[in-house]
C-alpha cells in the first residue's frame, strides 16, 4: 500500500510483516503476515481467465479459497509489469512443491484492506522440542514438555486405590480426584531396554522419602490425569528425528531423539497417547503386531465361495491385490496423489485417482466396487463439498463413506463437510498411521477371510 492509503485507513505509515512459529499437534507451523492491503480477488479471477487457467463461467463459481490455490500454479502472476520481484509467476510454485516434497503444506488467507497470511506447516521431526526424558518399566521414554501441566512427587496419603488410582489433588480449598495411568501400560511395550539410562543426569530427587512414582500431570479434553513414571531423568531441548515408513506406528509416538550420552528413545505425544487409554492389549497396537515373537503364524488367505461356512476375519493385514479394496483418491495436487497411492498400496489397498470432483463421480460411475473415498476441499471445477453434495444425492454413491483430508483446519470447514455427510476429517499433513486406522474404521468389514 502506499504511505496515503495507509494514513486514510488509520495504518501506521510503515507496514508491518510478523513472523510466527509454534507446534499444533504432530506438524511445526509457521505463520507470516502482514498488515498491507490484502489479495485483490477480483485481478486474481480476470488473470486467471486471462491466461485460459478458468473459463468465465467457471471463474464466476470460485471461492476466495480456491482463487488463493490459483497463487500457486506456474506462471501465475497479477502484476502488469515485470520487475525484480514480482511478475514472472516463479515463486509460490516453487514454494509449494518443495513443502510438499517434505510431506508439508503451504495455504494462504487474506482479508482486504487488513492483510495477507501465509501458513506453512511442516512435520515435527524437522524441529526440535522441548522434552522431559523420563523412565517407566526400564523403559526411556522423551514426552513433549510442553503439554504437561506439572511434574508431581505425592505423598503415600494423596494417592487413593479404588478400581484404579487416583491422584488426591488439592487446589484453593477444592479436591479433586485424578485418574492415573502408568505410562508403560499405555504404550504396551513388552521388550526389555538394550540400554540402561545414566541416573546420575536426574535432575529430580524422586526416590527419596516415599515409595510412591512420580506423576505428570495433563489436559485433555478439559479434564485433568496424570501419567505416573519409575523417574524422571532430566528436561532438555533435542532434536527429533523420523522413524520413516517402514513401520505403521501408534500416531502418539512423534518419532526418536538422540540423548546426551549416546542413548536412543522414543518421542512420545502425551496428549495423543491418553486419548486411548483402553487401547492397552496386543491387538490395538499396529507396531506390536509387528514385532510381537509370540504372535501366532498367519494362516494362508484363500479364495472364498458361497459355500464355505464358518469363515473368520484376519484383520492383521488387508487382502492380497487380486482382491484388494478399492479407495478412490480425489485431490488436485499431482504429488498428493502420488503419496497418498504409496502409503495405500502399500497397505494392501488398490487405489483409483481423480483431478476433481467432476472426475471423481466419473471414477464412482466406472467402478461400482468403490468402498472408500478420500478427498480433498480446494480443487478447480467441482471441490470437495460440491462432490459430496452431488454424492449425497446419488443412491448409488451416497453409502460410500468420504474421509476429506485438507489444509483446512478450521471448524466451519469440518462442521459443513461433516452435514454433507463426510465420516471422516483429517488436516494436511496427516500421520499414516491416522489415516489409515481411519479406513481400518470406516469399513471394517473388509480383511482377508481365512478357514475357521
Amino acid at each position: 500500500e502506499s504511505v496515503e492509503t495507509r494514513r486514510q485507513q488509520g495504518k501506521p505509515e510503515t507496514g508491518q510483516i510478523t513472523v510466527e512459529a509454534y507446534h499444533q499437534g504432530n506438524r511445526i507451523t509457521i505463520e507470516i503476515r502482514d498488515d498491507g492491503q490484502g489479495l485483490n480477488w477480483e485481478r486474481i479471477r480476470q488473470s486467471a481467465i486471462e491466461k485460459q487457467l478458468l473459463t468465465p463461467e467457471e471463474g464466476a463459481n470460485l471461492s476466495d479459497d480456491q482463487l488463493a490455490d490459483l497463487l500457486f500454479e506456474p506462471g501465475f502472476s497479477t502484476t502488469k509489469k515485470i520487475s525484480q520481484l514480482s511478475g514472472r509467476g516463479i515463486g509460490l510454485d516453487v514454494v509449494r512443491s518443495q513443502f510438499q516434497a517434505w510431506q508439508g503444506s503451504v495455504s494462504v488467507k487474506s482479508n482486504q484492506g487488513e492483510g495477507t497470511t501465509f501458513i506453512l506447516q511442516l512435520p515435527l521431526s524437522f524441529t526440535t522440542a522441548r522434552l522431559l526424558v523420563c523412565e517407566s518399566a526400564g523403559i526411556t521414554y522423551a514426552l513433549l514438555a510442553e503439554v504437561i501441566d506439572q511434574v508431581l512427587l505425592p505423598k503415600p496419603e494423596q494417592i487413593q486405590h479404588q478400581q484404579q488410582m487416583f491422584f488426591c489433588w488439592t487446589q484453593e480449598a477444592k479436591q479433586e480426584l485424578i485418574p492415573i495411568y502408568p505410562l508403560a501400560d499405555l504404550v504396551n511395550y513388552q521388550y526389555p531396554s538394550l540400554y540402561k539410562s545414566n541416573n546420575s543426569e536426574s535432575l529430580f530427587p524422586l526416590k527419596s522419602k516415599n515409595s510412591v512414582k512420580p506423576l505428570l500431570m495433563l489436559k485433555h479434553n478439559q479434564q485433568r490425569l496424570c501419567l505416573q513414571v519409575d523417574q524422571i531423568l532430566v528436561e532438555q531441548e533435542l532434536v527429533i528425528k523420523s522413524l520413516g515408513d517402514t513401520l505403521t506406528l501408534p500416531s502418539y509416538i512423534q518419532g526418536y531423539s538422540v540423548l546426551g550420552n549416546g542413548g536412543l528413545t522414543l518421542v512420545i505425544e502425551p496428549t495423543t497417547l491418553v486419548a486411548q487409554p483402553k487401547k492397552t492389549n496386543l491387538t490395538a497396537n499396529p507396531l506390536l503386531q509387528k514385532l510381537s515373537p509370540n504372535q501366532p503364524s498367519k494362516r494362508s488367505p484363500i479364495t472364498a465361495t458361497p459355500q464355505q461356512k464358518n469363515l473368520s476375519v484376519n484383520p492383521e493385514q488387508p487382502s492380497p491385490s487380486g482382491n484388494s479394496v478399492q479407495v478412490l483418491v480425489v485431490d488436485d495436487s499431482v504429488v498428493q496423489r502420488q503419496t497418498l497411492l504409496k502409503i495405500l498400496q502399500k497397505a494392501g489397498y488398490q487405489v483409483l485417482q481423480a483431478g476433481n470432483g467432476q472426475d471423481a463421480l466419473v471414477q464412482l460411475n466406472q467402478h461400482p466396487d468403490i468402498k472408500l473415498v478420500i478427498c480433498d476441499i480446494e480443487m478447480p471445477y467441482m471441490n470437495g463439498f460440491e462432490f459430496l453434495s452431488h454424492r449425497k444425492q446419488d443412491p448409488n454413491f451416497s453409502q460410500i463413506p468420504v474421509i476429506m483430508v485438507t489444509t483446512r483446519s478450521g471448524k466451519k470447514h469440518r462442521q459443513l463437510a461433516s452435514a454433507l455427510g463426510a465420516k471422516g476429517y483429517l488436516t494436511k499433513p496427516c500421520s499414516n498411521p491416522e489415516l489409515l486406522e481411519t479406513i481400518r474404521e470406516l469399513i471394517p468389514q473388509v480383511h482377508t477371510l481365512v478357514t475357521a
